[in-house]
């Protein structure tokens, strides 16, 4: 893993260094198919190799009415934070690239029941890929990706340690922290169709494969986005975009739905720029009887060399 990322770090580096003899690279219109420039999804890869570097800060809240707990008493669920992400991704040529991302997000209660129960949590992931394009015509792009991903969770609950108090046990800090770990591959299959100057539809599918503290976890995801330029036929540079994301975790009754929409400036090709909101709908279970209201919001930042 880490000579990986050194073997990119190198390469972006050298990226850097060399003036025009990446010119291969300095192609923003390399996301455009025929005379429609698509607007980079967030919820799932794109189909086009092409060098860019993207920003992408964000804020979430999560909520709950009537969370169950054992004893049958009731409360309600109520947390907050902050999402950030970047990616880099290093073209050679319109064939093939590399990409590296890397992001995170914290949470904390906003009540006083969710930060005694749920206290605050916090995840850090990254993905180091390859990316080569299959097909690249007039209005069709076919690309394959596979990325190498690792992630850390933690999380901070007071509820374990004030519980061992009031039954008489002796103080220990540690019960309020915890951690897990993640490492795993994804690989993915991503299509991108003009549908004229205006409409752009792209269509991915990939599969999340790894282990979580040891245990086997597999996921199956299937995404589109489908963005619509008004600057194709008036004056107005404004794209907007719709995004559904499905995930289904395999050997488990458990399943995640996604809608987002976003708004961008369309004036440049060499810039997207714009706010994205999604909301992702969790499965019912025995703690949340009523779900999980889920929203996120944010702006994001991508410049195409």
């Amino acid at each position: 893993m880490k000579k990986l990322f050194s073997l990119v770090g190198a390469l972006l580096l050298v990226n850097l260094l060399l003036p025009v003899s990446a010119a291969q690279a300095q192609d923003p219109l390399a996301r455009c198919l025929g005379s429609h420039c698509f607007q980079m999804p967030v919820h799932q890869p794109n189909a086009f190799v092409t060098t860019q570097f993207g920003f992408l800060q964000g804020v979430m809240t999560m909520s709950s009415k009537d969370v169950a707990l054992a004893d049958g008493t009731t409360f309600d669920f109520s947390m907050a934070g902050v999402r950030e992400e970047l990616d880099y991704f290093l073209a050679f040529g319109r064939t093939f690239g590399v990409y590296l991302k890397g992001g995170g997000f914290a949470l904390t209660g906003l009540n006083s029941d969710s930060a005694l129960l749920f206290g605050g949590q916090g995840s850090f992931n990254g993905e180091l890929g390859v990316a080569m394009s299959v097909l690249r015509g007039s209005s069709t792009a076919i690309t394959v990706r596979v990325g190498v991903t690792k992630g850390k969770t933690l999380a901070v609950q007071p509820y374990p340690l004030i519980n061992q108090i009031m039954n008489g046990g002796s103080l220990d800090a540690t019960l309020m922290f915890s951690s897990s770990n993640s490492t795993g591959v994804a690989p993915a299959l991503v299509v991108a169709q003009s549908l004229g100057a205006a409409l752009g539809l792209q269509a991915s599918a990939w599969m999340d494969y790894g282990k979580e503290d040891g245990e086997t976890v597999k996921k199956l995801n299937g995404a589109a986005a489908l963005d619509l330029d008004f600057g194709a036929f008036s004056t107005i540079p404004l794209a907007l975009s719709g995004e559904f994301l499905y995930s289904k975790t395999l050997g488990q009754d458990y399943n995640e739905k996604t809608f987002g929409g976003g708004a961008y400036y369309s004036g440049r090709p060499d810039l997207q720029l714009g706010l994205f909101v999604s909301s992702t709908i969790y499965p019912k279970n025995a703690l949340f009887v009523n779900g999980i209201d889920n929203l996120y919001g944010q702006l994001m930042m991508r410049y195409f060399f």
